[in-house]
């Protein structure tokens, strides 16, 4: 039987995705929008991934302005 997955916070998975980089937080941007989740969110629920995509999306604006 495999161990069960260790469930990480939003919040813990937004800080993983861009401590990697703005390269990261792109690519997991462009898999939530794709009905897919990026290392890390494999747990989250479908909420918790929305509020998530909507954090990384909100961050990634301030370099795109």
């Amino acid at each position: 039987m495999m161990p069960e997955p260790h469930k990480l916070s939003p919040d813990s998975v937004i800080e993983m995705i861009c401590q990697q980089g703005c390269k990261s937080v792109l690519e997991a941007i462009a898999q939530f929008e794709h009905g897919d989740r990026p290392h890390g969110a494999e747990t989250l629920s479908a909420e918790e991934c929305l509020a998530v995509l909507v954090e990384l999306k909100s961050i990634m604006a301030v370099y795109t302005h």
